[in-house]
């Protein structure tokens, strides 16, 4: 209890903005650090800054629609945020060594072209409708690809993810 203690404190005080990494490791459970439930236990409205400095992060159920715009690091290795209200990723989302994304139950609008500057992801699973594929992505090392799509057809670049193992994708 000392902990969260501290924990509510800070939230209390900073508005969120930028929580101690000591007070978020209290919600890391199984090696994921769940930012649902830190927003949730004390009724956060942003998302803070830091918490995207684990290696696993992953958002269930968040109500806001917007990621910070600052949070691009180098530890970030799996990032999953389902059924939120996010319908655009941030400009500057660049993690160097993120192996596995995904976004699923969100109402995404676009897929960023940053993310092909994610040369390290293996495993990309995305849901919305999708007007088009970003070029980028077809020189990622995918092994994983799940697109819920509006798609008629499939996209050509696709013949370039020599490492494909699975593909799914939804009309």
């Amino acid at each position: 209890t000392r902990t969260f203690k501290k924990l509510e404190v800070e939230c209390k005080l900073l508005g969120a903005k930028d929580i101690t990494e000591e007070a978020l490791r209290y919600f890391i459970k199984d090696g994921v650090f769940r930012i649902d439930e830190l927003m949730h236990n004390f009724k956060m409205e942003y998302i803070p800054v830091n918490a995207f400095a684990f290696p696993k992060v992953h958002i269930f159920r968040l109500q806001t629609n917007t990621l910070p715009d600052n949070i691009s690091n180098d530890i970030l290795e799996e990032l999953k945020i389902e059924n939120t209200k996010l319908s655009i990723l941030p400009d500057n989302f660049l993690f160097p060594n993120l192996k596995s994304l995904t976004i699923y139950g969100s109402p995404l609008e676009v897929i960023p072209d940053i993310i092909g500057e994610c040369k390290k992801i293996e495993h990309l699973k995305l849901s919305g409708t999708f007007p088009s594929i970003p070029e980028s992505l077809w020189d990622l090392p995918l092994k994983t690809l799940h697109l819920g799509t509006g798609m008629t057809q499939i996209p050509e670049g696709i013949g370039r993810l020599s490492s494909l193992e699975e593909l799914k994708i939804e009309g």
